[in-house]
């Protein structure tokens, strides 16, 4: 028993476990898994992280769990274990007590909420480590974050980057909707065929269409990524991309379902996601605002955090990552301090270089610039980059289209299309299969 506290009571302790099925489940929980804590128990039971902490008070209170602190890097852990209680101590008059507290219970609100003062908040969550930086100050433990860009802007590269660098530390689930098998391995291959070897913690996931139908697709995928997260021990998330967990991001109410859902996945199993976005289609360089990210405006509302990849006219590969959002901390990669960085591909691994910080204005012109490494990045000329640039957005992944196809995709005058296409001919950036008659690119 606690200092300067008198023992629970046998009726005290009935009452709880009888009348809370969390607060029961959780009891039995410490005692199956004894020295575990409230993260622990949260992830393996599906309860939201408040809820855990708050029934593993009142079972403490009531001399139900034993409590045992840790100091990690500055930040103490508790741990739980159940306290052995005879059950014969606790038949004397606990049908009665039942019945009284029940009664009591009945007067309670809706039970929709969680209700707590500000000061119990702030005691109770003392015993939460504070969220750690994922990437930067760009994504933090136990947040919702979304990256998004133009198609081309490598949005892919960065966020495998991203990945691998939290699996040398912990396991991440990368749910790949975009690449096929095939499509990765050329990507992370060097000029020998050998391929790069990621963590193995690093998790690669995607469909199997021959297990899921088209029906409910969606709602399937998302049900799916919990199930399976929660099996595979996974509690970092990244998926890639938003669009093929709501087809119609356009539509508020929609959009604003799959949010709640994935907050609820969040908050239930204090999970850390990062979904990947698409900007509508511009055809010139312009800095990125809050309406670039496609779909409904509404998604950004639900998103703890956000940044952006933009095209650089400084070159072909180079580009500029921008923070949007953040609710934890400030913004310190903003407009006028953006991570200027080059698309590089050293022996296998494909991946983002970065050569400094810079102003978003900045990369809205073209200039020269020295990387850390000093070796030059050469300005290409304005009708180059725009037709790199082009084909670059429409062939990416592997693709071969027609010229009909291209030309309707690329949505620019029949004069302009021409003069773009010589261009990359020219460059012998695309190439054209004339037995498909289909082009594709034949360089990054």
């Amino acid at each position: 028993m606690r200092k300067g506290r008198k023992k629970a009571s046998p009726i005290d302790q009935e009452r709880l476990l009888t009348s809370s099925d969390a607060a029961k489940a959780i009891y039995h929980y410490f005692e199956s898994n004894p020295g575990n804590n409230a993260k622990k128990c949260a992830a393996d039971l599906g309860y939201n992280i408040s809820r855990v902490y708050d029934n593993i008070k009142k079972l403490y209170n009531a001399d139900l769990l034993t409590k045992r602190e840790e100091k990690h890097n500055g930040h103490t852990t508790a741990y739980y274990s159940a306290v052995d209680v005879s059950a014969s101590s606790m038949k004397d008059n606990s049908v009665q007590s039942t019945m009284d507290y029940k009664k009591e219970d009945d007067n309670r609100l809706c039970g929709l909420f969680q209700y707590k003062s500000f000061n119990k908040t702030l005691e109770e969550s003392r015993e939460l480590a504070d969220p750690l930086p994922l990437w930067k100050t760009f994504w933090y433990e136990g947040e919702i974050c979304c990256l998004f860009g133009d198609t081309g802007t490598s949005k892919s590269t960065l966020a495998v980057q991203i990945a691998r660098e939290i699996a040398k530390e912990k396991k991440v689930l990368y749910f790949d909707f975009e690449l096929t098998e095939k499509q990765v391995e050329m990507r992370y291959k060097d000029s020998e065929g050998n391929p790069f070897e990621f963590p193995d913690n690093l998790i690669r996931g995607d469909v199997d269409f021959n297990q899921v139908e088209l029906k409910n697709f969606e709602t399937l995928l998302v049900d799916g990524i919990e199930k399976d997260a929660l099996d595979l021990g996974v509690d970092t998330i990244i998926v890639d991309n938003l669009t093929w967990l709501c087809a119609n991001m356009e539509d508020g109410d929609l959009a604003g379902k799959l949010m709640m859902k994935l907050i609820r996945m969040k908050k239930r199993h204090n999970w850390s996601i990062l979904v990947m976005a698409h900007t509508p289609k511009k055809e010139t360089i312009r800095p990125i605002s809050t309406n670039d990210l496609a779909g409904s405006k509404r998604v950004l509302n639900f998103l703890d955090s956000a940044f952006a990849i933009g095209f650089s006219a400084w070159g072909v590969d180079i580009r500029y990552i921008k923070q949007i959002k953040a609710r934890y901390g400030r913004i310190m990669y903003g407009a006028d301090n953006v991570i200027s960085a080059e698309v590089k591909k050293d022996g296998a691994l494909l991946y983002f270089e970065e050569i400094g910080n810079a102003k978003e204005a900045d990369h809205m012109k073209a200039r020269t610039i020295k990387p850390k490494h000093d070796a030059e990045v050469k300005t290409e000329p304005k009708a180059d980059m725009m037709a790199r640039q082009l084909f670059t957005k429409l062939l990416s992944g592997g693709k071969s289209l027609t010229n009909g196809e291209l030309e309707q995709q690329a949505g620019l005058t029949h004069s302009t299309f021409n003069n773009r296409l010589k261009k990359a001919k020219d460059m012998g950036i695309i190439s054209l299969n004339k037995e498909t008659s289909c082009y594709s690119l034949t360089s990054t």
